[in-house]
Parts: structure tokens; C-alpha cells; sequence
């Protein structure tokens, strides 16, 4: 307080980059939220203060801004956060940004996109054999042509499905 005399207690600060961000997995996820999403990228690791991993969520809708949403976050593999979207239920697009210190963010700007749930109308033929290769075709609403696209069949592992 007077210029002269300081403390002879002592307490440790590190200074440390900020992260940077590289890619998320999967790129988007339902508005119902509950996705995984996989962040990569270089100073995410903090094996001192995992409880002050987050993932912040800054959603718009309609090109305007209308929610930060600040979720926990956990260790990945080597290099790689994960946390969980939040739901949006107006859809849209959302900019992710991750903090290890609990204050300062990424800014980096990566885009994580929210839509509708898939909705499913008709499968064609409606059966098949148990031992599976019989080709369906699935109708209905929102899927999204993605690499990620598959189909899932009560019982078994998910199978690659094709966008038509």
C-alpha cells in the first residue's frame, strides 16, 4: 500500500498463451442441443485447473446476436476439448470459443450450426432380412447432407446413409 513494503505470503500465476482453435467436430448439431462437439487445437491442455475448462456458445439467429451460452468443458484426447451444445431453439449459427483460465477466450470464431432434428416420414421397403443389405430409402424432414449422415436400425450400429 505504501510503495515499500509488499507481502510475505506468496501465491503462483503462470502466464500461458491463449488458445487457438483449429476445428470442431461435428461442425453442428440438433436445436435440441446434447451434441459432443470435439474442439481441436493448440493450448487447450491445463491439467492444474480442468474445472475452469469452458465452451462458450454465442448464438445468432436471423443474423442477429441473441445468447452466450458458457458450458463446462473436459480433456479429449491429446490436443482436443469437449463439451456439449446447448440447445437453440431458433436454429442458426453460433460462433465457439474455448477458455482454460475461465476468463480469457479464443478468438478464433469457429461456427458451429443448430438445426431443426430430423424428421422421419416413410422408410421404403419397410422390411428386410435380419442379416441386413437390403437398401432403404428414408423420407422426411431436415436431413443434412453430411459426411456424418447415417442410419440408425433398433439393435444394430449405425450404417452410412447417402444424401439424395
Amino acid at each position: 500500500t505504501n510503495g515499500a513494503d509488499y507481502s510475505v505470503s506468496e501465491a503462483s500465476f503462470e502466464y500461458r498463451p491463449v488458445p487457438r482453435l483449429e476445428k470442431l467436430s461435428p461442425r453442428g448439431g440438433s436445436t435440441l442441443g446434447g451434441e459432443t462437439v470435439t474442439v481441436t487445437g493448440s493450448g487447450l491442455v491445463d491439467e492444474k485447473s480442468p474445472s475452469l475448462l469452458k465452451c462458450k456458445f454465442s448464438i445468432s439467429s436471423g443474423g442477429a446476436h441473441s445468447a452466450d451460452v458458457e458450458l463446462p468443458a473436459v480433456l479429449g484426447s491429446e490436443g482436443s476439448l469437449e463439451c456439449v451444445s446447448p440447445g437453440a431453439p431458433d436454429g442458426g449459427e453460433s460462433t465457439l470459443e474455448v477458455t482454460t483460465n475461465g476468463v480469457d477466450y479464443s478468438s478464433d470464431g469457429l461456427k458451429f450450426r443448430f438445426a431443426p432434428p430430423p424428421r422421419v416420414r416413410a422408410i421404403m421397403p419397410p422390411n428386410g432380412p435380419a442379416s441386413g443389405g437390403t437398401v432403404t430409402t428414408v423420407t422426411g424432414a431436415n436431413f443434412l447432407d453430411s459426411k456424418a449422415l447415417a442410419c440408425l436400425f433398433k439393435g444394430y450400429p449405425p450404417v452410412p446413409a447417402r444424401f439424395l
